[in-house]
């Protein structure tokens, strides 16, 4: 099959019913500001944690028996998004209505082609395969990757995870690692996954702190997980050697070179 997975083995035929039920997290949040009523601390508060940690590691079955995975878990539950809203409004002068869409920030929703596509990132981890996905624009994608960037950094420690771009605006200002930070923010400030940083600037953070050895030597310690953010643009060779649990290759459509890149 070679070293991209085509073809996963995915039901695209299944019917999902009441997909609020993998999102108990989120509308708890929503209802409330908060994810528990247990105190900090408490044992209520530490086994609430551990069950969320194991659902975003290993994923969730619901009641009824459906499954999502642990990547879609964590993004339906604690990575707020920029998403479209819509509502219908009556015009005061003709009576009639129409329906006027506006973004705003909150959880995403469940969507069918979400659920497969984190079920094929999984099958590709699984089989050691890399993976290719064509798409619509405005689909919420950059949104996703920063999700599972996310996830590693917060619950696999040391993991590296690479985002890679052709052109540095798919990176700052609205690019991808500013939806990177924004979701990190949000689970630094509401959640028990709260991480200091020893790498903290506009493409990389690291999480961990530095303390004297015995030495009397500075070094970084703890977690050390880290995202990173790479532009290649005309040196493909920059991401020779990388090793990673995520890479990604982000708007490759604009990508130049981007086979030297992906084989370097």
């Amino acid at each position: 099959m070679g070293l991209f997975y085509f073809i996963a083995m995915i039901d695209f035929f299944r019917k999902f019913k009441n997909t609020d039920k993998w999102r108990g997290p989120a509308i708890f949040f929503g209802e409330n500001g908060y994810y528990t009523e247990a105190r900090p601390g408490s044992k209520e508060y530490t086994e609430y944690w551990a069950e969320q940690t194991d659902r975003c590691l290993y994923g969730y079955t619901a009641d009824d028996g459906d499954f999502i995975t642990g990547f879609h878990y964590f993004y339906l539950n604690f990575c707020p998004i920029l998403k479209m809203v819509y509502e219908e409004i009556t015009d005061r002068r003709t009576g009639n209505t129409r329906v006027v869409g506006n973004k705003e920030f909150g959880f995403p929703r469940f969507f069918d082609y979400d659920h497969y596509f984190f079920q094929y990132v999984e099958e590709c981890i699984e089989n050691g395969k890399f993976g290719a996905v064509a798409k619509a624009r405005d689909r919420g994608y950059s949104y996703k990757m920063a999700s599972m960037c996310n996830r590693n950094y917060f619950l696999k420690e040391q993991s590296k995870s690479y985002i890679y771009v052709g052109d540095k605006r798919f990176l700052e200002g609205d690019g991808t690692m500013s939806k990177v930070f924004k979701i990190m923010d949000f689970i630094d400030d509401n959640t028990a996954w709260s991480k200091s940083r020893v790498v903290d600037n506009k493409l990389h953070r690291r999480s961990g702190y530095r303390v004297k050895n015995k030495a009397g030597k500075t070094i970084e310690t703890g977690y050390l997980s880290e995202i990173i953010g790479m532009t290649l643009h005309n040196n493909p060779d920059g991401s020779r050697g990388v090793r990673g649990s995520l890479i990604f290759f982000e708007e490759s459509g604009s990508f130049p070179r981007l086979l030297d890149a992906w084989q370097a």
